[in-house]
């Protein structure tokens, strides 16, 4: 079907060979070790076969070469060799508003690149941070049989968040800092008074919530980070801030709050204390469980598979993506000073 800044052609160029090549061009937020992250995922976690370098001159035996938005500098050229079935991919697994602040976005030419690697559904390789799938009959007969669990239990704690961005797009800050006029929050990372380790030990600590605060930092189409799927695997119920073009097609049913769904932040911690003193009714927030299973790595670098699977994958047609139009098509707000000034006093004196 059309899709909007995609102009495709009759024809493609394919090598055929079992193993797909990947090329990193560019660093990953200046660091020029993330090939190591890469290969380890391609290394294990990954269905099909695809290796990766950073060695620019095996630019001629690949078949991918990447490009991280945000590493993307005007003193840094593309390469001059360009292989007819290669495709230049553009990644980033950031939404807009961090791109546009950078201010070191779009400076390659606007049809340089065939495809788009990205969180968005509409990208040629969509790399959701996780999904949920519906249980195969054999599990959901499992589920069925297995008693129901109480997931009240032991949670002694009502709401924590990690946020270590305290000026953001979408003004989580400032949701926070009026929610907790009303109810309790454990705030962890830069904006709060509270540490958790970036290791598993971290998802220990937080067992004991009933609640996880897992708002985005933008309001962009489909920008679902990991905070949310960690919620839901660390078995906390995620209050979430997604406007309509942002709610994942396969959240699973009532497995969330949406902020938005409340007048007020009055009203939506009368809610959560409501589900804190009923145990039936927080526990229908985990009914899912019976029905659908979370397909979530803890960590970004698998949206590397599903690059590798699609270059494995024949039937994506020869393309080239308008990629500065593609980026700007979204529901997030374009970076500007004055927006940046807005942000600022929203988050701190709103």
């Amino acid at each position: 079907g059309y899709r909007p800044h995609v102009f495709t052609f009759d024809q493609r160029h394919s090598v055929n060979r079992t193993e797909r090549r990947i090329l990193l061009w560019t660093r990953f937020h200046f660091d020029i070790d993330w090939v190591k992250h890469v290969r380890n995922i391609l290394n294990t976690s990954c269905s099909c076969k695809c290796t990766v370098t950073t060695d620019r001159s095996a630019i001629q035996d690949v078949d991918a070469v990447v490009f991280h938005l945000l590493d993307m500098y005007i003193w840094e050229s593309p390469p001059t060799y360009r292989a007819p079935h290669q495709v230049w991919v553009v990644y980033s697994a950031e939404p807009p508003p961090h791109v546009y602040y950078t201010g070191r976005s779009f400076i390659y030419p606007q049809y340089i690149f065939n495809w788009t690697l990205s969180f968005r559904k509409d990208a040629t390789v969509f790399a959701p941070y996780g999904h949920a799938e519906p249980l195969q009959e054999k599990a959901l007969e499992t589920k069925r049989r297995s008693v129901n669990l109480n997931y009240a239990e032991g949670k002694t704690k009502m709401t924590y968040a990690i946020i270590s961005n305290c000026v953001d797009d979408a003004g989580r800050y400032s949701y926070i800092k009026k929610l907790r006029h009303f109810t309790p929050i454990d705030l962890y990372g830069r904006c709060g008074n509270l540490t958790c380790p970036r290791n598993s030990s971290c998802s220990q600590m937080l067992k004991p919530y009933k609640f996880a605060i897992t708002f985005e930092n933008s309001n962009c189409k489909g920008y679902i980070s990991e905070k949310f799927w960690n919620g839901l695997v660390r078995g906390s119920i995620p209050i979430v801030n997604w406007i309509p073009e942002q709610v994942p097609d396969d959240a699973p049913p009532k497995s969330y709050i949406n902020v938005h769904d409340f007048k007020s932040m009055s009203d939506l911690a009368k809610y959560l204390d409501y589900l804190d003193k009923n145990d039936t009714e927080y526990n229908s927030y985990f009914n899912w469980h019976k029905t659908h299973h979370i397909v979530h790595g803890f960590t970004m670098w698998n949206q590397f598979c599903y690059l590798c699977k699609a270059l494995h994958n024949q039937s994506i047609p020869a393309q080239v993506v308008d990629y500065p139009a593609w980026y700007a098509d979204d529901t997030c707000r374009q970076w500007t000073i004055l927006s940046m000034i807005t942000r600022r006093i929203k988050n701190y004196f709103l």
